[in-house]
């Protein structure tokens, strides 16, 4: 017999990777039990230098262990073990100062003589790698995205994909269930030869650790054809995933929309067109029904009496009122149909273009014009004339009994820049502050204020055909102001329609 150093049970029990402890029983209070031996790893497991503590209880050791159940239940093991002399195998999950939940396994053997060894390892790690690993299997298993893993055996020239994971969803994908796919080939899964383009793609993945992704249809067993988003990804230099996404419906829907799109910009070309054709038709027998009328009012309008030279005059006012109704609706189709090629605009040269165009109006009616700096921003230079035109048009021609007051500012707000035309007029009442932007809504009768009731709606038009968007505020009485705001980087009318 070999016989061995003497410090060779020693150092045998110090190079242990498990944590050891002897503890020995004086007497039958579990906190009492007295600490003989530790090693290395047991101040490493606990943190304490249990192996210079020799001689102190557990209590004096670990003072909270009366105040811990978990604790209590450790103790009350290793004392049995000591007076039973019958070895035990617990878990714990003692709950210490930091509150750090901790989980060790617990050998406890009984040496003789009221002495228990307790070996005991940190598994905390361990089982929380389990409890994440089979949540992860629960996640991949009712995915209803059908997911298979593999390994690629063989070389880059020759090869073979073999399944080592296989979710319920991946495994209706074919026409073997779950256990029976586990182990087989891809090719074997799919019915499909081993070097078909996919299942090389498949491969490809793994060999060059690159992932890649594309579109495909096919049927499973007894099923219809179904479009798939797949997805392919390698896990480690032997093994990948490939991930089947049902995308039938978001195919369909895309298709159904797109189809419904189409249409409707058909709809809407036609309409345009013959909107802009009707109105361009009609324009001519109103020219003839104005030039006549004015015609008999001047050369006959002696031989008429008061009757006849009213409705004579209704004649011609309906004809002009219908001659600006029809300009109004080409101009608002024309938003729809030209291209608003975006410049650099200086917005004061647009409003001072705007109030030249209302020259006559302003100086009719004493109307005074009050306008701070304006920016220069990304627009359609004729489009803001006109929308200055018709909103400060608008301002004038709904003003109060006092001469009209029209104020143009404009702010910078982040990215945007917000214009207000602000007036003292007659203001609008609250509940038809929203309807004003509506195509033909008129507030007031043609007696009171002329007009088509486009105006607005084609200042809205504008706006939104360049990114913005446009509101009021109004007290009935005392006047409107309203806002636009506009982009200050350039947005095409394509994107703003969009």
């Amino acid at each position: 017999m070999v016989a061995l150093p003497a410090d060779f049970h020693a150092r045998l029990l110090e190079g242990c990777p498990h944590g050891v402890v002897v503890y020995r029983a004086d007497n039958e209070v579990p906190t009492d039990l007295v600490i003989t031996y530790a090693n290395p790893r047991a101040d490493a497991i606990v943190g304490l230098p249990l192996s210079t503590l020799t001689g102190k209880t557990i209590g004096e050791v670990f003072p909270t262990t009366r105040d811990i159940p978990e604790a209590i239940e450790v103790a009350v093991c290793i004392m049995r073990v000591a007076l039973d002399e019958e070895a035990a195998v617990m878990r714990s999950v003692p709950n210490y100062e930091d509150e750090t939940i901790r989980h060790y396994d617990l050998h406890c053997t009984p040496l003789g003589e009221r002495l228990t060894a307790v070996f005991f390892e940190d598994v905390t790690a361990r089982l929380k790698a389990e409890a994440q690993a089979r949540l992860q299997a629960k996640v991949i298993d009712n995915t209803p995205i059908g997911l298979f893993a593999f390994r690629v055996e063989g070389t880059e020239q020759e090869h073979e994909l073999r399944v080592v994971l296989a979710n319920p969803a991946a495994a209706a994908l074919s026409r073997f269930d779950h256990d029976t796919a586990m182990g087989m080939s891809l090719a074997d899964v799919f019915s499909t030869p081993a070097d078909s383009p996919n299942l090389l793609r498949l491969a490809d993945a793994v060999l060059h650790g690159e992932a890649n992704e594309w579109h495909s249809t096919a049927a499973p067993p007894g099923g219809e054809v179904r479009h798939w988003q797949v997805r392919v990804f390698p896990v480690d230099a032997q093994h990948g995933g490939v991930a089947y996404a049902d995308v039938t419906a978001e195919v369909e829907t895309a298709s159904t929309l797109a189809r419904r799109t189409s249409a409707l910009e058909r709809s809407n070309r036609d309409l345009e067109e013959f909107a802009y054709v009707a109105s361009h038709d009609l324009q001519e027998p109103l020219r003839m029904i104005t030039g006549f009328g004015k015609l008999l009012e001047s050369r006959y309008q002696d031989e008429l009496d008061e009757r006849g030279r009213r409705y004579l005059s209704h004649m011609v006012d309906g004809a002009g009122r219908m001659h600006q109704l029809i300009s109004d609706l080409l101009r608002f189709s024309r938003l729809n149909t030209e291209a608003a090629p975006l410049v650099a605009t200086d917005a004061n040269d647009a409003l001072e273009q705007a109030l030249a165009g209302l020259h006559t109006a302003l100086t009719e009616t004493q109307a005074q014009v009050e306008r701070a700096p304006l920016p220069t921003l990304p627009f359609n230079p004729s489009q803001l004339v006109q929308l200055f035109q018709n909103l400060i048009g608008n301002a004038v021609k709904y003003r109060s009994s006092a001469p009209p007051v029209v104020r143009i500012s404009a702010i910078r707000d982040g990215h945007e820049l917000i214009f207000a035309v602000a007036d003292n007029g007659i203001g609008i009442a609250t509940q038809y502050q929203k309807q004003v932007f509506e195509i033909f809504r008129r507030l007031h009768s043609r007696e009171d204020y002329s007009g088509t009731g486009i105006g607005l709606s084609i200042c809205k038009r504008i706006v939104e055909r360049h990114g913005g968007r446009i509101w009021l505020e109004s007290t009935l009485g005392e006047g409107t102001t309203v806002y636009f705001a506009l982009p200050t980087e350039p947005i095409s009318p394509d994107e703003s329609a969009a």
